[in-house]
């Protein structure tokens, strides 16, 4: 059966989803519908008027009257500004998203019906980055980011007010949510940040999923290990706990076979070096490599992103899962594992090669594996 049939047969949830910097929503029996961003599409347009109206100082006359006071200065392409969507979230009532908006010069919390329409700004700023919606009966829980690289639980009003930093330290606390049983007590990954002797941050410690009790102010530990990171927790009805599991990478580690591989082939590297260096010069001056052709290099999809902090590379990921060449492989290893933690019970592995997951009302949930 054809992945859509089964699709539309089987799927009745509306499932809102990212891809490329975009928002996605799809519904059973309707083909996946893309969100633009309006406010985004004002902060482009208004990056076009700008470079069009400073153009004279680098074309003709101008430039050589402002040339080099412009030099290091020129303008940006409008063109290549970032505009992302890097947050979802449903809304506060039936058919509205929550979707958080990250550009060059601001970042927003937006709401939009979820068959598209006009959208409504909730906040903007460009001093605090906001990340990691969760809408609650009574406030909106997000994530701040700060510009020292470390990140707070915070909470806002659900029209976007007065935005409250409820944790803080020397630490990154992300992705909170609420507890279905408790209206004033949120869920969250928590990391803190390791610094050398100049007090530079050179990485993060395991990812530990805490508790906070608003009201009192006190953090209580649920599930933490010295080798694993437990990511992106979200509580059912029924009060289990849902998370991805994944190793825990020591900053800066490096396998000793590695670090020996390295040192011998310090030889190659330098003539290798050496060659493009008068390859560079042959190419410059008379038009012709010092190779005599040959296959041209296969354009790769690199498929290098930050997440959770760690930088996945997919390919190598696919290498070492014995997946390459497949149609969308997954983005992570198999080692990111969706679990479920009843009480007292022991962790239930529900899948694998997990990047981002949701509960449905219903009971079920979604999940991707970056690709699918």
């Amino acid at each position: 059966m054809p992945e859509d049939a089964w699709y539309h047969q089987h799927v009745t949830t509306t499932v809102a989803y990212l891809a490329r910097g975009k928002l996605h929503v799809r519904s059973a029996g309707s083909p996946a519908l893309t969100l633009e961003s309006q406010f985004g599409q004002q902060v482009r347009d208004r990056a076009v008027r700008m470079q069009q109206k400073h153009a004279w100082k680098t074309r003709g006359r101008g430039s050589q009257f402002a040339g080099a006071l412009l030099a290091g200065a020129a303008a940006k392409d409008p063109a290549a500004m970032r505009i992302a969507t890097t947050g979802v979230a449903r809304g506060r009532s039936t058919g509205e998203l929550l979707y958080v908006l990250d550009t060059s010069e601001v970042g927003g919390v937006f709401a939009v019906p979820a068959t598209g329409g006009e959208e409504k700004r909730l906040f903007h700023g460009s001093d605090q980055r906001v990340k990691h919606l969760c809408v609650g009966p009574e406030a909106i829980a997000c994530s701040v980011v700060g510009l020292a690289g470390t990140a707070n639980v915070a909470a806002m009003r659900t029209d976007g007010s007065e935005l409250v930093e409820l944790t803080e330290g020397d630490s990154v606390d992300l992705a909170p949510t609420w507890r279905p049983d408790a209206a004033r007590r949120l869920v969250y990954q928590s990391a803190g940040i390791a610094r050398n002797a100049q007090g530079m941050p050179v990485g993060l410690g395991p990812f530990g999923i805490h508790e906070l009790d608003i009201d009192s102010g006190r953090v209580t530990p649920i599930v933490e290990e010295p080798t694993r990171d437990f990511l992106a927790p979200k509580v059912a009805r029924d009060g289990a706990i849902y998370y991805v599991r994944r190793p825990y990478r020591v900053p800066g580690q490096r396998a000793t076979w590695r670090i020996a591989l390295d040192v011998l082939l310090i030889p190659l590297r330098f003539l290798w070096a050496l060659f493009q260096f008068f390859n560079f010069f042959s190419a410059k001056y008379t038009g012709r490599t010092l190779t005599a052709g040959g296959p041209q290099k296969q354009a790769s999809d690199l498929r290098q992103m930050m997440i959770w902090s760690n930088l996945v590379d997919a390919e190598a990921a696919a290498r070492a899962e014995g997946r390459q060449g497949e149609v969308g492989p997954a983005l992570v290893p198999s080692s990111w594992e969706l679990v479920r933690q009843r009480g007292g019970a022991a962790p239930e592995v529900l899948a694998r090669a997990v990047v981002c997951f949701d509960l449905c009302d219903d009971g079920g949930l979604v999940y991707s594996d970056g690709s699918s």
